[in-house]
């Protein structure tokens, strides 16, 4: 089964330019001991995209709302169950920067 891992910035938490790029080393470290383990893990980037209004919801914060949290990346693991990719999310190196939060696809 396949498992997404949201990674979430709080307040907009941004990381200085070295943070970055120690982040995404251990990360990319993390996701090839995964593979060697056969485990699949990828992140896909996510840019800024496009809101789209619901039809029946009024917006009331204007074109612009401010959100706490901000999806910032997604990481795609391949696990026998929620409980197992949990336990590969717990042990991300991004967590020491970012909210993850592990959801089943269901397709």
């Amino acid at each position: 089964m396949e498992y997404l891992v949201l990674i979430s910035a709080v307040d907009q938490n941004g990381l200085s330019p070295s943070e970055e790029e120690k982040c995404m080393a251990d990360y990319a470290a993390w996701a090839q001991t995964l593979g060697e383990k056969h485990v699949f893990a990828r992140r896909l980037d996510v840019s800024p995209g496009r809101q789209l209004k619901s039809k029946q919801i009024p917006l009331t914060d204007g074109p612009f709302a401010e959100a706490k949290e901000l999806i910032v990346g997604i990481i795609v693991l391949s696990a026998s169950s929620i409980n197992e990719a949990s336990k590969i999310a717990e042990s991300c190196p991004l967590r020491e920067y970012f909210e993850l939060l592990v959801k089943e696809v269901k397709v």
